[in-house]
């Protein structure tokens, strides 16, 4: 991903969800200079979307700046290590 210079996230949230499930936080405390996270929990056959939030105290009262667009992808029917860039 990118992060625009005007959002200066200091930290990066990573969620995910499974097929229609709720979303779950798999890092909140990514640096705000990371462009990719590895998602090594996966189960093989599944179907995981994610989103990316950037965290900034300095702007908004909750933290949050802006949140990605949704990307999913299904995972082969063997074990793999997902890369989400």
């Amino acid at each position: 991903w990118t992060n625009p210079e005007r959002l200066a996230a200091g930290a990066f949230r990573i969620e995910r969800k499974e097929d229609d499930g709720t979303w779950q936080i798999l890092t909140d405390d990514l640096p705000g200079t990371a462009r990719s996270f590895s998602d090594e929990s996966v189960r093989s056959g599944r179907t995981y979307s994610y989103r990316v939030t950037g965290i900034s105290h300095r702007y908004l009262a909750e933290g949050t700046l802006a949140v990605s667009e949704v990307k999913s992808v299904t995972t082969p029917k063997k074990g793999v290590v997902l890369i989400f860039r």
